[in-house]
């Protein structure tokens, strides 16, 4: 606005000072004066306007910049304030995340102490457990060693019906059956042992055991079961000490049916 208020006032002072001159100069002098100053004067007007052009296309210029900048302004207000909303949400996940980790954690920690003191008893139960067997095995074992064989076999019979799971059940039926030999009752001794032989036939005691079933069927007359016996020591437990006594009977068992045989002659 301001540059054209320049331009009428340029023409009209350009009008003016024509005019003025005019009345000096000659008319063609003063026509040439007056037609050089009005082409500089739309000269200066072409200038002019060229320059206000350029200067609306800059003011344009910097106005689509300020829009387009105010546009990008504009979205990355709007990225950020999703971001922030996207990390308002992450962070509320990871706290409820903290959360149940912490609650877990809690539980799982109530539920070991519980197991561990679970766990803590079945010990004790279980060593108070062992520690009777271990006392009523031994109460067994001292009375047959005291030569209390009645109260021993008494004792291991006790311990076979309150303990059936022991591992100490094969020592006990094996020396259960010897109670009942040593009493002389060797149909009461011979049931203990033939259930050590089925059940237990890894028994390390198991060749002696077998040696005093030998001996009660040769008590009880069973000269066919006492050889049948001695002969299975012999060959399920070659090199021991009892297949040397089993060889042993066996050959006085045969002297001695030789020898009846000789008599019967």
């Amino acid at each position: 606005m301001k540059n054209t208020q320049k331009i009428f006032s340029l023409i009209i002072l350009g009008v003016f000072s024509t005019s003025s001159q005019a009345s000096i100069f000659a008319d063609d002098e003063a026509r040439k004066f007056i037609l050089e100053h009005k082409k500089q004067t739309e000269v200066n007007i072409s200038k002019i306007e060229k320059n206000l052009d350029e200067q609306k296309k800059e003011i344009e210029r910097i106005i689509n910049n300020q829009l387009e900048f105010q546009s990008e302004n504009q979205t990355l207000i709007q990225k950020i304030n999703k971001l922030n909303g996207e990390l308002e949400q992450q962070n509320y996940q990871l706290e409820q995340i903290k959360k149940r980790q912490t609650d877990l954690y809690k539980d799982l920690d109530s539920r070991l102490v519980k197991i561990e003191q679970s766990i803590q008893e079945e010990k004790k139960i279980a060593a108070e457990k062992e520690e009777q067997e271990n006392k009523a095995y031994q109460d067994g074992l001292d009375k047959f060693k005291d030569n209390k064989i009645k109260e021993a076999s008494w004792a291991f019979s006790s311990f076979i019906q309150k303990y059936p799971s022991s591992p100490k059940i094969p020592n006990a039926l094996f020396w259960l059956g010897n109670s009942f030999y040593a009493l002389g009752s060797c149909e009461k001794a011979i049931q203990p042992h033939e259930r050590l032989i089925k059940q237990y036939p890894s028994f390390d005691k198991n060749g002696d055991t077998m040696l005093v079933m030998a001996s009660c069927y040769q008590e009880l007359n069973k000269e066919k079961l006492t050889k049948e016996t001695l002969e299975n020591i012999i060959r399920e437990y070659p090199n021991t000490e009892p297949a040397k006594e089993a060889k042993s009977r066996l050959s006085k068992m045969s002297q001695k049916g030789k020898s009846s045989d000789n008599k019967k002659k």
